[in-house]
């Protein structure tokens, strides 16, 4: 098989089986966590970059960097440690800066006659709801209360800006200078302090904290059939980020990219347990849709990722088959990016699925009657819900893929054994990739058959 080939399969065989383990419970990559706080510096300029820095979480998990090119000098206060309130007075539609020191206000004295304002919802500016925009002006200086009160409009940031960049990150950030970046510049990743991805993982025994999880049970007149997840775990770590840039004259979003970076174990091992009369093929069946942390600032950008997972079975032949089958494979360090907007098929990269695979060991028994295949079909869906600048961009969209996992069971003259008693038992994998938007799917492609594994075991 070529390296081209191995890493097709190694990538779909990765994001399958991320979607089972974060699936199952009780354990999950991401929790809910607070919402975005605004990360300042004390800075009173007025500029045309127009900047706002959010945390999210505990040692700030989530991150987002946005910056808007403005036609016209701006401010965003929640950038600057030196406002102590904002008052916002319906009454004459004006916005009160007050700040801390003499200095701070000269310099807010001192803007041009109009500047533009970004306001977070933390200030309940006017009773509204999300982040706001104001054109505002006709000053008035107040030494004694040491603010400054402007005349506002509300306005839409597109109509005053020539383009803007979101960078959304799902990692764990150390604190770093907040100076201000060109529009083209992605926000990197910290790679010391990364998103710790250990699922159903044991420290004290290396082996899963939750086996003989149930992953597909059907029954159906004389046939039962179940896949058990035995002894599954993964440990590794990751960042998540969504890089996003556009233009405001027409408004368009231009690129929307996906990258994930990181290192993985898998460890996965298959119970089969069957009683097979003939030949069955199961429909596809949701087995959930977790939800993942969300990323938002109301008024500027929402991202709702979620992990759907569906299966399926086809059972042939009429044996009594209870196998297990399985391996530890490990992705040390892996690359994948793709656009949300562009052909999935010219933009989809990758880098590190080489993996390293290593063979669990196959029960000393294996009960079986007579020859059997198995096939378990996992559907998962990498789904994203994306809002940008209250519907510029607003979509499903994300990955598909569809695995199976197949298992032959031979046994009589045709097992190619030593013994025509024992059973000859072969594993594979074969899967193909898709892309969605909405209800359409884009089929990328199919990836060949990778045999896991061929051994002989006697019959108990």
């Amino acid at each position: 098989m070529s390296s081209d080939s191995l890493n097709s399969f190694s990538l779909i065989f990765l994001i399958s089986l991320i979607s089972i383990l974060v699936a199952l419970p009780p354990t999950i990559a991401f929790r809910p966590l607070s919402p975005f706080n605004p990360v300042a510096q004390r800075q009173f300029k007025a500029s045309t970059s127009l900047r706002g820095t959010f945390s999210q979480g505990p040692g700030a998990s989530h991150y987002a960097n946005v910056v808007f090119q403005t036609t016209i000098p701006s401010f965003n206060p929640d950038e600057t440690e030196g406002i102590v309130n904002i008052n916002c007075n319906a009454s004459d539609n004006t916005i009160t800066f007050v700040v801390d020191d003499e200095a701070s206000r000269n310099e807010v004295e001192s803007w041009p006659e109009k500047v533009m304002v970004l306001i977070n919802e933390k200030w309940n500016c006017f009773g509204k709801e999300g982040t706001q925009f104001y054109l505002v002006g006709n000053k008035t200086v107040s030494e004694k209360e040491n603010s400054v009160k402007f005349t506002t409009t509300p306005c839409q940031v597109l109509k005053w800006s020539n383009n803007f960049v979101m960078d959304l990150n799902w990692e764990h950030q150390k604190k770093r200078s907040l100076g201000r970046r060109s529009m083209s510049r992605r926000f990197d990743a910290d790679k010391d302090q990364e998103i710790d991805l250990s699922a159903l993982f044991d420290p004290a025994t290396g082996a899963s904290s939750k086996p003989n999880v149930p992953l597909l049970t059907v029954g159906k007149g004389a046939v039962s059939e179940s896949i058990l997840c035995a002894n599954c775990f993964l440990k590794g770590n990751a960042t998540v980020s969504l890089h996003i840039e556009g233009t405001s004259i027409p408004p368009k979003v231009t690129n929307a990219t996906l990258t994930i970076n990181g290192n993985l174990d898998i460890n996965i091992d298959l119970k089969f347990n069957t009683q097979v009369a003939g030949t069955l093929s199961t429909p596809d069946v949701q087995l959930l849709e977790v939800p993942l942390t969300p990323l938002g600032v109301p008024g500027l950008f929402n991202v709702g990722p979620s992990i759907i997972l569906a299966a399926s079975a086809d059972l042939h032949g009429s044996a009594t088959v209870s196998l297990t089958t399985g391996g530890l494979i490990s992705y040390p360090n892996f690359s994948a990016s793709v656009s949300l907007l562009d052909d999935p098929s010219s933009s989809f990269t990758q880098t590190g699925f080489d993996p390293v695979i290593t063979a669990n060991d196959a029960p000393p028994t294996v009960g079986l009657t007579v020859s059997a295949g198995i096939a378990g079909h996992l559907k998962p869906q990498l789904a994203l819900s994306v809002s940008v600048l209250d519907g510029l961009l607003d979509a499903k969209t994300g990955l598909q893929v569809v695995t199976t996992l197949s298992a032959d069971a031979t046994v009589g003259a045709d097992n190619n054994c030593a013994n025509v008693t024992e059973i000859n038992l072969a594993t594979s994998v074969t899967g193909n990739l898709g892309f969605f938007v909405g209800s359409k799917s884009i089929p990328l492609v199919d990836f060949p058959k990778k045999t896991l594994g061929q051994t002989c075991l006697k019959t108990g």
